[in-house]
């Protein structure tokens, strides 16, 4: 796509209305990879059998 067109889509995709948690806009155009890291792990660590936490 050439530098023009693309940045007239990206000025048009800016202008678009977004309210809220819906994502589903963007649902085709996302991607997403595993994280290197674990939370459960993390925080497990810190935690005491008698621990109450609130996430």
């Amino acid at each position: 796509m050439e530098y023009i067109k693309l940045k007239e889509y990206w000025l048009s995709e800016e202008k678009k209305i977004f309210e809220g948690w819906d994502f589903s806009y963007i649902a085709e155009r996302k991607s997403e990879e595993p994280l290197p890291w674990n939370y459960d792990k993390m925080v497990q660590q810190y935690l005491s059998a008698n621990s109450i936490l609130l996430d």
